[in-house]
């Protein structure tokens, strides 16, 4: 006979009775398990007698996911049905490496061992509420706040996460007291906020700080280093958020870490505000992967040394709203280790958004670059994205790239105002489109490969009730030139100081009877 669960709602109420009575859910400082009750029935409906091993475990969600805790109950007594036990009795809902935070919603599923281990296990279904209590909407209403003095004698980042595993229920906040920490922390539990040291990586995994799952998590007044990148390199060495958790960084450096400086990955986010500086990492200064995301706000900058300042992969988004992503120390190279301002991939998007400066200097990456079904916009006034190589030597010099779009990707300049600076080339390549509305553009602009497109045209801006123009210009050393290899668009009001060249088999389309042909230049169409 298949067993079931009923009395679920008579079980609810003997947990809360319970609670009131003082066993409730806790830390080491107060009772740290859960009073549950149930009732266990055959397919019939006929209460079941006996002895069953009972697996409990938690999930986030009543379908689907990954347990965050279990634990198994042997030869628990069902006399007419009722059973009863105590939860984190056998393992412990504190306990490393995956402490249960219960700011957040559970479900309980039940797995029962019928038979004395002579059939298989069976887990019941639906997953039943873990439902809060008194005790726990009280706790998530206070905050705890404790002071880790890493001078101290004796202490050490690791007493950081005992005070992190250990800490009542709710809003905890660790000051670190100006001290400065050696050892990883990992965060679970919703609300953690660390603020005032240093924070020094120790074993190497993860890097110095893992927010994993947690929620409303926050580094303040921090600065985080040394960090290696250990058995997996693809997480950040200095901080990693996964596993849908979120994090806000304020006034805290990011640097002189082996690998990555941030790691947003497995549906995370980060929230970078003013003061935040990731710089002098080994990898990327930023990587956002795996549908995760992450706003990049004023008075934010992103360094990189080792590789692109912001990498953004694998169905992922981002936005840059007054940031700083500057690759002009990086490395040169490409894709990951690459050295672009900002990097797009595999189907991701990003947003510039007003008043942000994209930058680098590296041979053969572009400021900005929009690479395998990935689209870049950028939009508002204010926006400077700079190749400081800005002399292209010829059009299909990379080292001089502002923009680049390739394989079926789409960048989109539409500025509200003044004009977006584009200081270098902009080049559109293997079906992909690029479509310039307003910009202000030094170097060559090109199109090149099958089924690309290159859009410049401009409009009337409903802000200032002007016609903001689309100018190609020309430098010291070098004369400016729209070049065709597929198709350019002009449209309305764009001025070419230099050449305009559809002689290498493209098509140039001039759709406006406006358009300005340069004083000095020539058209070869």
């Amino acid at each position: 006979m298949r067993p079931s669960v009923k009395g679920l709602a008579a079980a609810r109420l003997l947990v809360l009775a319970m609670m009131l009575a003082g066993g409730a859910v806790a830390s080491a400082a107060t009772p740290g398990e859960i009073a549950y009750q149930g009732l266990l029935s055959d397919d019939g409906g006929a209460p079941l007698d006996g002895t069953y091993d009972i697996t409990f475990a938690l999930f986030e969600a009543p379908t689907g996911g990954s347990a965050v805790w279990s634990e198994t109950h042997d030869d628990v007594t069902v006399t007419a049905g009722a059973f009863a036990v105590d939860l984190g009795s056998v393992d412990s809902f504190f306990d490393p490496p995956t402490p249960v935070s219960f700011g957040r919603p559970y479900w309980v599923q039940i797995t029962v061992q019928v038979g004395n281990g002579s059939a298989a296990a069976q887990t019941l279904s639906p997953r039943v509420p873990l439902s809060s209590v008194p005790y726990a909407l009280s706790a998530r209403a206070s905050s705890s706040e404790v002071t880790v003095d890493c001078n101290g004698a004796g202490v050490t980042g690791a007493d950081v996460q005992r005070a992190i595993d250990e800490a009542p229920i709710g809003p905890l906040v660790i000051d670190l007291a100006g001290s400065t920490c050696t050892g990883n922390v990992r965060i679970a539990r919703d609300d953690v906020r660390i603020r005032n040291g240093q924070l020094v990586g120790g074993t190497p995994d993860f890097g110095v700080v893992l927010v994993q799952g947690a929620r409303r998590t926050y580094l303040l007044d921090l600065e985080i280093s040394g960090g290696t990148t250990g058995g997996n390199s693809s997480f950040g060495a200095g901080v990693t958020v996964s596993d849908g958790g979120n994090l806000g960084v304020e006034s805290t450096t990011i640097r002189d870490n082996a690998g990555d400086g941030l790691t947003v990955v497995e549906n995370g986010s980060v929230d970078l505000w003013a003061g935040a500086v990731i710089r002098d990492n080994g990898g990327n200064g930023v990587s956002v992967i795996q549908n995760s995301h992450l706003d990049c706000n004023a008075g934010a900058v992103l360094v990189a040394n080792g590789g692109n300042a912001m990498w953004v992969s694998e169905s992922s988004s981002a936005r840059l709203i007054g940031c700083v992503a500057d690759a002009t120390m990086g490395t040169p190279g490409f894709e990951p280790k690459g050295a672009s301002g900002v990097f797009v991939n595999e189907g991701s998007s990003v947003r510039i958004l007003g008043d942000s400066t994209v930058r680098t200097n590296a041979p053969g990456n572009a400021a900005a670059f929009a690479f395998i079904g990935s689209t870049l916009r950028v939009r508002n006034s204010g926006n400077v994205i700079a190749n400081h190589a800005q002399v292209p030597a010829s059009p299909l010099d990379r080292s001089a790239f502002a923009l680049d779009a390739d394989i079926n990707s789409t960048i989109r300049v539409d500025a509200n105002d003044s004009p977006t600076e584009l200081r270098g080339s902009v080049h559109s390549f293997n079906q992909s489109t690029v479509d310039i509305r307003s910009a202000l553009i030094t170097g060559h602009v090109y199109a090149d490969g099958l089924q690309t497109n290159m859009r410049l045209r401009s409009r009337n801006s409903a802000n200032v009730n002007v016609v903001d123009l689309t100018k190609v210009q020309s430098g010291p050393g070098f004369t400016a030139q729209i070049v065709s290899f597929e198709q350019v668009t002009l449209d309305s009001q764009v001025e070419v100081d230099g050449i305009i060249d559809c002689s290498l088999g493209g098509q140039i389309t001039r759709t406006h009877t406006n358009f300005k042909d340069p004083a000095d230049g020539y058209v070869n169409c």
